[in-house]
């Protein structure tokens, strides 16, 4: 069962922070952070980045196959069901109690 229930907020959305890899692919953005995929870095495996500042430090980062253990409800898992989307275009989400046009993550 979900934790956390990530509500749209708006469509079509640009990242809010610098990122210098232009080999990311933007997601969305979750609670004000940006969120995107790579395969570029971590010898060629998927990593999900969750920025939250210009700065060159402001992210935090999890190879895909480790987040595919993590509990529901972390920004990492809603990440990744954006990736998998074939239809994804970067969308804001805000994090709120069930209710209303949400994802499960």
């Amino acid at each position: 069962m979900a934790k956390n229930i990530a509500k749209f907020v708006s469509g079509n959305v640009s990242p809010r922070f610098e990122h210098d890899c232009d080999k990311c692919k933007f997601l969305g953005i979750l609670d004000g952070n940006d969120l995107y995929s790579c395969v570029e870095g971590n010898m060629g495996r998927k990593t999900y980045i969750v920025r939250d500042g210009n700065d060159g430090p402001e992210y935090r980062s999890m190879p895909a196959e480790a987040v595919r253990h993590f509990p529901d409800g972390i920004a990492y898992k809603l990440a990744e069901i954006l990736d998998n989307k074939s239809d994804n275009k970067p969308n804001r989400y805000v994090t709120i109690p069930i209710g209303g046009e949400e994802i499960k993550y």
